[in-house]
């Protein structure tokens, strides 16, 4: 897994590669539990046809005891500690509140994940094959203390693929752009983007509430309860 950053006082621009993983033991169990937002039918959603509408599965990450709550009908979720899987429509950005980062209680972030393109996993186990989104506590902190920060997560050109394991990884790769570069477009010769990360932007105000442009009109998704991880 790879991911690109540019570094400066005022800007974090990173593209992130992210395989498609099976994470063992994640499977579609309790569905009759998730909880579905405007979404009458799920199968017909998850299976939907060419050029329809498509939810892409992901799954994101925080540093351990992070909360990650998503945008709905003019508010936001109980927040619930990641990891999070989530179905999120494709050609549509979402608004998340983060909250609990280690070591800055009482601190609130609001990422955007924007969903570019899809994958192609097998039919019922779109969670094993869920796109990895990663709030990394370095990319939160530098948030936090005013930067902006932009992944796009992208599948990887296997022509032009580093010759790097990724089992020997720890974390997700990455390696540097500069400022002045476009990073979608830097994505778009290494491979195919997928999704964009960006934390640190737009956030309410203390005596404000959460207005829908904020919260991107709350588009609807689904979200999962949490997997067994007793079964990884």
């Amino acid at each position: 897994m790879w991911k690109l950053c540019t570094k400066n006082a005022v800007a974090l621009a990173e593209i992130l590669f992210v395989a498609m993983f099976i994470i063992p033991g994640h499977t579609l169990a309790n569905e009759e539990n998730a909880q579905v937002m405007e979404i009458n039918d799920a199968a017909q959603v998850l299976n939907a046809p060419k050029d329809g509408i498509y939810f892409q599965h992901v799954q994101i990450q925080a540093p351990k005891g992070t909360c990650v709550a998503a945008a709905v009908d003019g508010a936001f979720m109980n927040p619930a500690a990641a990891p999070q899987y989530f179905a999120l429509q494709v050609g549509t950005q979402y608004r998340f509140r983060v909250t609990d980062v280690p070591l800055m209680p009482g601190i609130e972030v609001f990422p955007t994940i924007e969903i570019l393109d899809r994958t192609h996993p097998p039919i019922g186990e779109e969670l094993r094959h869920a796109v990895i989104i990663e709030l990394t506590k370095e990319d939160l902190y530098a948030a936090i203390r005013g930067k902006f920060v932009t992944r796009v997560i992208y599948i990887e050109n296997p022509d032009t693929a580093f010759p790097i394991s990724s089992k020997d990884q720890v974390g997700q790769g990455y390696f540097d752009i500069a400022p002045e570069s476009d990073p979608i477009a830097v994505a778009k010769t290494l491979g195919r983007p997928i999704a964009i990360l960006r934390i640190g932007g737009r956030a309410p105000g203390q005596d404000e509430g959460y207005d829908m442009a904020f919260l991107n009109n709350c588009p609807p998704f689904l979200h999962y309860p949490p997997q067994d991880k007793a079964a990884e």
